[in-house]
């Protein structure tokens, strides 16, 4: 009898969907990856035809690059130094993370171990297990979104903007994670498939449907315009993780990669010093690729402004601020490039980033 228990103890993936919509949700997601690999290669353009001051990119030494990455990048060693605002970050990475592992493993099943093998390996105690762990991450997740909305709009920290982008990425994103458990949640009550209270958060979904008396014939068409809902605004994400501030989710796992062994703050010396008529950074093609990459992987978290000591006397520069004005302004001046607009490398008489009136001359002397 255990052993026909813990054959049920599985779920159908496309269940009150329909097996034939696969091929859309297949074909959504091509969609999707196109747009997100397009964006990228465009970001490449913007790094690597931007600059006229070409600089060659070093792995070496490779593993210790890759040590930073995990420490740095997948444990957020530096970011939870500040309690609040790391363990919101940490929330957040972690539970997508497993999420999209999770994402994989069913990709897994359903179109390479099933079809080929016959082979259905989330069953069972493993199915379990797995349902927890996902939505243990979810709601993780889910606690992370929601400390994010109050840090920005509650609490007000100085050093964060409250851009309309940045309520529109955190609403949609807690958007996606809601209606996951909630579609859950419905199939969990349909299917009167109690012994899934390892789904946390479907079940109590679930139980709040029981408790309220809704009838399972209803759910059913609702569930599928939920379901569709939220595979569209999941795939629009990833769709625009490279059209918006979300492109430091690929570029700051990357910015550690590249510049994770050098120094902090150090000084480059400048090239051919005794036989050049221009010294420093005038406009943005002065930048080098690997500089005008470092504007992309910057997270606008404001930890820079809160520790600038010209800041904190009250003068007038923002680090954050130069960095964010720097990146619309390579973002410009590729779009004038793209458009064929003289050389596309600044305005026809330009006369320099201060003088054209990006940056304010005190900010720079401060």
């Amino acid at each position: 009898m255990a052993d026909v228990m813990e054959q049920m103890w599985t779920r159908e993936i496309f269940w009150n969907v329909g097996a034939d919509r696969r091929i859309i949700v297949y074909l959504l997601g091509f969609v999707a990856l196109v747009f997100l690999f397009y964006g990228l290669y465009r970001r490449y353009f913007l790094w690597k035809k931007l600059s006229q001051n070409q600089q060659s990119i070093s792995l070496d030494p490779f593993w210790k690059r890759m040590r930073l990455l995990i420490v740095d990048g997948l444990l957020q060693r530096r970011l939870l130094r500040e309690c609040y605002p790391g363990l919101m970050h940490a929330f957040l990475l972690w539970g997508f993370i497993i999420l999209f592992l999770g994402t994989i493993t069913i990709a897994i099943q359903e179109d390479f171990t099933l079809p080929l093998m016959g082979f259905r390996f989330l069953m069972g105690r493993f199915y379990l297990f797995y349902k927890l762990i996902l939505n243990i991450a979810g709601l993780i997740a889910l606690v992370g979104i929601m400390m994010a909305l109050v840090r920005r709009y509650i609490i007000k920290p100085a050093r964060l903007s409250r851009g309309y982008e940045d309520g529109i990425i955190l609403i949609w994103i807690l958007i996606i994670l809601t209606t996951g458990f909630i579609l859950e949640g419905f199939r969990i009550y349909s299917l009167k498939a109690d012994w899934e209270i390892c789904s946390i958060g479907g079940w109590i979904v679930s139980e709040t449907l029981s408790i309220i008396g809704v009838q399972s014939s209803g759910i059913l068409p609702l569930h599928k315009m939920i379901w569709w809902t939220h595979l569209f605004m999941a795939f629009i994400f990833i769709a625009c993780i490279p059209l918006s501030k979300l492109i430091h989710l690929l570029t700051s796992p990357a910015n550690i990669v590249i510049n994770g062994l050098t120094p902090p703050a150090v000084l480059s010396p400048i090239a051919g010093f005794d036989h050049s008529n221009v010294f420093g950074v005038s406009k943005i093609t002065d930048f080098t690729p690997r500089q005008i990459f470092d504007f992309d992987a910057c997270t606008q978290c404001g930890r820079c402004q809160d520790n600038c000591p010209a800041y904190l006397s009250e003068k007038p520069l923002s680090p954050k601020r130069v960095i964010e004005e720097l990146k619309c302004e390579s973002l410009a001046a590729l779009k004038r490039l793209r458009n064929g607009k003289g050389s596309g490398l600044g305005t026809e008489e330009e006369k320099g980033l201060i003088k054209d009136g990006l940056l304010d001359e005190d900010v720079i002397w401060s």
